[in-house]
């Protein structure tokens, strides 16, 4: 029996967690047809704890990821559904390092895909800790690679817990400039000479910078997206009715909104969400405010 429908969107199907413990994936038939089982997930095993998350990915499908916790190890393993909702096989479990806190009935996962540069899908892990710590994983090979500072594949850890999170999604910071860093990196023959001749110009203007100067410029880019999709901003909902954009390469807090009580005296609302319509510097968050 189903205990809760997540609210993230799938291509004609519907992510389920089971009364039991485990999860499914429900592919709804067109038409007259019936509803089908996709994907079937079962209970953690004893003593470990695992979540299914879900995003939207290429041409209309979404990219599953199943987070295990055990033995003190947190891994991944992912599966892209295609748009008409059919089945998919997971790819082998990748270490994301070490699960962090301790393990249990709130231990809950959000997925954020993105593209790598040779064209493979990558993906970071949201993960609540039963504590309500939040962590962001990468592959434990990869976390050097996107400037990770903590152990394995854990990007950063925030402790404090930001009052407990009910929801998130990733997705990349707005592109207002591409950085020009990025620039130099883009995969397009047409962009070669333009793209020397700017990192040739922003070299020149680097040595004259001072290194408050220097240092001001390379926050600013880091708030900017890159060509890739890969920067993002993580929104998170939270049990306290607030909202929060962190950035994913440093954990750092670029924003906040509280959502007020819906009458006057009345407690926090729940948030249900975040979803998120649009994209890039129009893309908008919004979140159903409920009284319970």
């Amino acid at each position: 029996a189903a205990e809760a429908l997540s609210p993230t969107p799938l291509p004609g199907g519907a992510l389920l967690s089971l009364a039991g413990g485990g999860s499914a994936v429900v592919a709804l038939g067109k038409g007259s047809a019936p509803a089908r089982l996709a994907k079937h997930v079962a209970p953690a095993a004893a003593g470990g704890a695992q979540a299914l998350a879900a995003a939207e990915w290429k041409e209309g499908g979404a990219l599953l990821a199943l987070a295990r916790a055990e033995a003190g190890a947190l891994t991944l393993q992912t599966c892209e559904l295609a748009a008409d909702g059919a089945a998919c096989e997971w790819s082998a479990a990748e270490p994301l390092g070490e699960a962090d806190g301790e393990l249990g009935a709130g231990f809950a996962a959000w997925v954020g895909p993105y593209a790598r540069k040779d064209g493979s899908t990558g993906a970071r892990l949201l993960v609540r800790s039963a504590g309500d710590a939040l962590a962001l994983h990468v592959r434990a090979a990869a976390a050097a690679a996107e400037g990770g500072k903590g152990e394995g594949g854990r990007l950063w850890v925030r402790e404090e817990a930001l009052a407990s999170v009910s929801g998130a999604e990733l997705l990349p910071l707005p592109a207002i400039a591409i950085d020009r860093g990025a620039a130099e990196q883009r995969p397009f023959f047409g962009f070669a000479l333009p793209a020397v001749a700017d990192g040739i110009k922003s070299r020149l203007e680097a040595l004259q910078r001072s290194a408050a100067e220097a240092e001001a410029e390379a926050k600013r880019l880091l708030l900017l997206g890159d060509a890739y999709g890969s920067r993002q901003v993580v929104v998170a909902a939270t049990a306290a009715s607030k909202l929060f954009g962190l950035h994913s390469s440093t954990g750092a807090v670029l924003w906040s909104r509280h959502v007020p009580p819906l009458a006057p005296g009345a407690p926090p609302p729940l948030l249900r969400g975040p979803f998120v319509s649009g994209s890039g510097a129009t893309a908008l968050v919004h979140v159903v405010a409920t009284d319970g």
